[in-house]
C-alpha cells in the first residue's frame, strides 16, 4: 500500500504532571484520507520495530537508513512544552518523510515486516474511526468530538481536554481520547428523564453547561457552529418536544409504538453504562490548544 503521511498539529492532553502532546497526523492511502493522532512515545515503538526489521547492519548504514527521531526532552512548564512540540513536529515530519521513501524499495520479509508496523501505527484497519463508533456503531453515535470539560462540583476542579459523544439513545460520554471505547469513559451520563438542563452563558457563547443530579458539568468549543450543534442535540434529548394534534387512529398507532420503544430501550441500556460512572476525577489546569489542531 503506498502511503503519505502529514503533521498537521498537535494538542495539549490532560492536565498537570500527567500532561502529553499528542500529534494531528494526516495520512492519504491510495487517495484515501483520515486523520490519527499519536504522542511520541508511538513513534519510538515504530522505530524499534522498524529498526528491528531492517537489522542492525542497514540501520547503521547512514547511506541506506537515514530516518532518525529527534530525542525526547521533557518540559515543566506550558510555554517550554509548545516550544518543544513545535521544534519537535518538524523532526518528526522528516522522520516520516524518511522512513515513508525507504519502505517503497523494500521487498520481501522486509516489506511485509514494514507494513504490519505502518497497519498499526496508521491506522490502516480503521482508519481514524473513533472507539465510540467502533462499540457502539456508526447509526448510534449521533455527534462526537474533542471538547475541553470540567466538572463544577468542586470548586478545584480543574479544565481537561477531553473527547465526547452522544449517543442515539441519550447517552453522553466523556472519554479520554479519541480511540478510547465508552465502556472505559471517564464519565458517562443518561440525558433522558434525568432532570438535566442545558444552559448557554450569555458572556461566553462558546461554553454549553449540563446542570443536574448535584453536578454542573461544562463542556467548551473552540468554534461558535460546533458549540451551537451541541446545544442543539443536547436539548433535544433533555427538553420535552411539543405534541402536534393526532387522529384518534394515530393516537392509538403512537401508544402501541411507543410501547414497544420503551421496551426496546430498556433492553439497549442494560448493554450502555445507566448511571453516572467516574474512574477518574482528573487534575490540573491547561491551555487550550484545540482550536489550531482539531479545526474547531
Amino acid at each position: 500500500m503506498s502511503l503519505a503521511c502529514e503533521i498537521v498539529g498537535w494538542a495539549q492532553v490532560g492536565g498537570g504532571p500527567w500532561r502529553h502532546a499528542e500529534y494531528r497526523l494526516l495520512v492519504n492511502a491510495e487517495g484515501q484520507k483520515w486523520v490519527i493522532y499519536r504522542r511520541y512515545n508511538a513513534f519510538v515503538d515504530l522505530d524499534k520495530q522498524l529498526r528491528s526489521a531492517l537489522g542492525p547492519e542497514k540501520v547503521e548504514d547512514a547511506g541506506v537508513w537515514s530516518a532518525e527521531l529527534p530525542r525526547k526532552i521533557g518540559s515543566s512548564a506550558a510555554s517550554s512544552l509548545w516550544a518543544v512540540v513545535e521544534h519537535r513536529m518538524t523532526a518528526l515530519q522528516t522522520y516520516l518523510d524518511n522512513v515513508l521513501k525507504y519502505s517503497e524499495n523494500a521487498v520481501g520479509g522486509e516489506r511485509i515486516a514494514m507494513d504490519t508496523a505502518f497497519q498499526k501505527f496508521f491506522d490502516v484497519d480503521n482508519r481514524g474511526v473513533s472507539g465510540a463508533v467502533l462499540e457502539l456503531g456508526q447509526s448510534v453515535v449521533v455527534r462526537e468530538g474533542f471538547a475541553r470539560t470540567r466538572d463544577a462540583r468542586h470548586m478545584m476542579t480543574m479544565w481537561h481536554n477531553y473527547f465526547v459523544a452522544v449517543t442515539s439513545r441519550g447517552v453522553l460520554y466523556v472519554l479520554k481520547g479519541l480511540y478510547e471505547r465508552p465502556s472505559d469513559a471517564v464519565l458517562s451520563i443518561p440525558l433522558i428523564d434525568s432532570n438535566i438542563k442545558v444552559a448557554v452563558k450569555d458572556s461566553d457563547s462558546l461554553q454549553v453547561e449540563l446542570v443536574g443530579f448535584q453536578r454542573s458539568l461544562l463542556l467548551r468549543f473552540t468554534s461558535h457552529d460546533d458549540a451551537a450543534a451541541w446545544t442543539r442535540i443536547l436539548s433535544d434529548f433533555v427538553t420535552p418536544q411539543p405534541e402536534k394534534k393526532l387522529t384518534a387512529a394515530q393516537k392509538k398507532q403512537k401508544q402501541k409504538a411507543t410501547l414497544l420503544e420503551e421496551k426496546r430501550t430498556a433492553e439497549l441500556r442494560k448493554a450502555e453504562l445507566p448511571v453516572e460512572h467516574i474512574r477518574s476525577n482528573g487534575v490540573g489546569n491547561t491551555a487550550d490548544e484545540l482550536s489550531t489542531v482539531y479545526g474547531m
